[in-house]
């Protein structure tokens, strides 16, 4: 592991590491989860981190990994492990996400809403980390994951929960006996975006969070992709505040415009949601 490679990692517990990936200010974490027997590693980050060779250095056991979405933040180091699991929901979004032009395009969206110039990526210092980034290795191993399926690693089981919303494959897993779950871009500190073309409804993603409340009696800590963590149950609460507002017809704060996706943006307590109102 090299010195770069050792930055990104925080041990939560014996067991349980948070590996930290960014780019141009972007940031996602991916966990590493081991039991006696096996180990899974939830999401693989942008593609600039050798999470292959982080992985081996905490643990010797055969790594799984479990994909909470098919965005290319989260799926990018698929290539480096044997057995990868994604929702078939989610299969023509890791498609795109895996196409060359695709990651550049998005590449110049991330400089440009950091303010920087697109010409920063000719530059021969940038050249070979950019087509390292855009030029994703193939990876067809992936198998199904579906809602309810579990994953025993040894003392520590793994769990399903299909939340569809910001994408249509978008999963969070339980992490059973340690009572702790881990909600990708479902549940998230700042909030969620389902403006894109394959985002669900806002209905359809108010259902999820009520299926983390339905079940928020069997877990005490929410550990998501991004931003703070971990979470506590009342920020559920603020979701399901938000998703109410605007299936009432509340007027939202602000139009939103960018590479992304353009939408509108509603806010309640700690969070807002980006949504498009042709897709309520």
């Amino acid at each position: 592991m090299n010195r770069n490679d050792k930055k990104k990692v925080f041990r939560m517990d014996e067991q349980t590491w948070r590996i930290v990936d960014n780019l141009f200010g972007a940031t996602v974490y991916s966990y590493l989860l081991c039991g006696r027997n096996s180990a899974v590693l939830l999401d693989t980050g942008m593609g600039l981190t050798n999470f292959k060779g982080l992985t081996n250095e905490l643990t010797s056991l055969p790594v799984t990994v479990l994909n909470t979405h098919g965005h290319l933040d989260h799926i990018s180091s698929n290539h480096q492990y044997e057995e990868v699991f994604l929702h078939p929901a989610d299969e023509p979004i890791i498609l795109q996400h895996s196409q060359k032009e695709f990651r550049l395009n998005t590449l110049r969206q991330l400089l440009a809403e950091a303010k920087m110039p697109g010409w920063l990526l000719e530059l021969p210092g940038l050249r070979g980390l950019v087509e390292r980034y855009a030029s994703l290795p193939e990876c067809n191993r992936r198998k199904p994951l579906f809602d309810g399926m579990r994953f025993d690693l040894g003392g520590r089981t793994l769990e399903v929960i299909a939340t569809p919303g910001h994408t249509p494959g978008s999963v969070c897993l339980l992490d059973i006996e340690r009572r702790q779950i881990y909600t990708g871009d479902t549940c998230c500190a700042q909030g969620v975006l389902l403006m894109f073309d394959h985002s669900c409804s806002v209905s359809t993603f108010r259902d999820s969070i009520l299926r983390l409340k339905a079940a928020s009696d069997r877990f005490d800590l929410n550990w998501p992709a991004h931003h703070q963590t971990p979470l506590d149950h009342s920020w559920m609460d603020d979701y399901l505040g938000c998703v109410e507002q605007i299936l009432s017809g509340a007027p939202a704060q602000s139009s939103i415009k960018n590479p992304l996706g353009n939408g509108l943006l509603m806010k309640n307590g700690r969070i807002a949601i980006t949504y498009r109102p042709d897709h309520l």
